[in-house]
């Protein structure tokens, strides 16, 4: 397998997303061991690639040409996710951002996996964008949430880097809709704002202090 993870290093490096890399080394190859080889080579300790895959033991059932496919699924149950360390600040809002999430009173399974997804690899900007475009469900706690929210807000804002100006403007106005509504009292923070994409979108990277990839070093 070594010469796989490399070749897959190799293929990361020069700017090939993790799946499209899959469905590359796929070809002829064990499934499960290309899935294997990917996560190594981005960094993803072997303990965790094989809890997630092992999730996801029906994905092995795909045919031969299907491993464009295959590749795409396993994005999108976060295989191949990279969680990342941050620093102090970004730790906190990161923080207080799954603390949010509890005193909601609960999202759609498929809404907090989503948000879930996004703080482990320290995608903090669209996850805050989505809590605050969130509704308090009758058995959570809005007061709470929307505390939560603007320490969190308030944080992110000094946090990101000063020349990411998108960034900041969305946090600023996802702050602003939320302290509103603080002053008001409503028990929602506001109307939704759009969910950022899944990947991390240009200009917003996370201040990392552990987990970059190997093949990004």
């Amino acid at each position: 397998m070594t010469g796989t993870v490399a070749r897959a290093r190799a293929a990361l490096a020069s700017g090939l997303p993790p799946a499209a890399v899959y469905a590359e080394l796929a070809v002829g190859a064990d499934f499960r061991d290309t899935a294997l080889a990917v996560c190594d080579a981005l960094g993803i300790p072997r303990a965790d690639a094989e809890q997630r895959l092992g999730s996801a033991g029906e994905l092995w059932d795909f045919a031969p040409g299907e491993e464009a496919l295959l590749g795409e699924l396993l994005e999108v149950v976060a295989v191949f996710d990279v969680h990342v360390t941050l620093d102090g600040t970004g730790e906190r809002i990161r923080g207080l951002l799954g603390r949010a999430m509890g005193t909601a009173g609960g999202f759609g399974s498929g809404m907090a996996f989503g948000i879930r997804r996004k703080l482990a690899t320290g995608r903090l900007t669209e996850a805050y964008a989505v809590l605050v475009g969130l509704p308090v469900r009758t058995r959570g706690e809005p007061a709470r949430y929307r505390t939560e929210l603007i320490a969190a807000g308030e944080l992110l804002a000094a946090w990101l880097p000063p020349d990411d100006h998108e960034a900041a403007g969305r946090v600023r106005e996802a702050l602003e809709r939320c302290a509103r509504r603080d002053t008001t009292g409503d028990g929602r923070p506001g109307p939704s704002l759009p969910d950022l994409a899944s990947p991390a979108t240009p200009g917003t990277a996370p201040r990392r202090v552990a987990g970059k990839p190997d093949y990004a070093q």
